[in-house]
């Protein structure tokens, strides 16, 4: 598209609470990619309306980088940010970064819980996850958003499949150096180069001393923001699952894993346990 800027020709489009936010900054810090400094613009759902030419703004520092993108892991879930994306980017490569989906669904409650939005114990919220979707409430989504056979589909009934990129998690975690290869290649970009915070987790769980006031502070300028959001978080961990919850949901996504090694010609052995 001429007479905007520079757009990106990547994106990379979720799984929510998944390793993304790594993978942004693993290829943030590649002499030939550009991420957008906004981690999860949003610009295909939340920020359609601003235009193409402010959405253009966010890559204004790019500087002969082959690859550009950005990281917004809200993208295959959502049906009209789908279209958008195919209307406005017709030909980006798109990544999807993967992870157990009982792990998933666990990360993202704890979130929730953190951030003042969850207030039930996982397993009534999982008993109520079905009709909070039926009224609309997607960030309820814990086990709907593990499905994701059916989101990676709806992808490539707009873009052809050889435009999908998807990789594990849990290999970003213990294959961080094969893993990233593997995404320059796709990207074509040069994959002997190794960053030097390759492997290093990023986005870790954290609590807020202040729900409240972290609520107060988004309309603030991000610079402020930030530091004050340094100042209200702790990092921290979550407890573990319940045994016979995790057992009962991993036996919930068998069938859905299963289909999805099939289609995408994966070992998910990993997500058995």
């Amino acid at each position: 598209m001429t007479g905007v800027g520079t757009l990106p020709n990547f994106l990379i489009v979720g799984a929510l609470r998944s390793g993304t936010t790594s993978l942004a900054r693993y290829l943030g810090s590649h002499p030939d990619v550009f991420v957008a400094p906004q981690k999860e613009v949003r610009y295909f759902d939340r920020n359609f309306e601003r235009g193409i030419e402010w959405y253009a703004r966010q890559f204004s520092g790019v500087a002969g980088e082959a690859a550009v993108g950005e990281a917004t892991p809200t993208y295959m879930y959502e049906e009209l940010a789908r279209e958008r994306m195919q209307e406005k980017l017709p030909e980006a490569r798109l990544i999807a970064v993967l992870r157990n989906p009982v792990d998933r669904a666990y990360s993202h409650y704890w979130l929730n819980r953190a951030t003042g939005i969850e207030t039930l114990g996982f397993a009534a919220a999982l008993e109520l996850e079905a009709r909070r979707l039926d009224r609309g409430e997607a960030r309820y989504a814990y086990a709907d958003r593990g499905r994701y056979l059916r989101y990676l589909r709806r992808l490539c009934d707009l873009y052809h499949r050889g435009s999908l990129l998807s990789i594990l998690f849990e290999d970003l975690r213990d294959r961080p150096e094969v893993t990233y290869r593997s995404v320059c290649h796709f990207l074509d970009v040069d994959a002997r180069f190794v960053p030097t915070n390759l492997g290093r987790p990023v986005n870790g769980f954290v609590t807020f001393r202040s729900p409240r006031l972290r609520s107060m502070t988004r309309s603030l300028p991000r610079p402020m923001r930030n530091a004050v959001g340094r100042l209200n978080t702790r990092p921290t961990s979550y407890p573990p699952m319940d045994p016979s919850l995790r057992k009962d949901l991993l036996q919930r996504f068998a069938e859905d894993n299963k289909a999805l090694a099939e289609w995408l010609g994966t070992d998910l052995a990993v997500w058995r346990t």
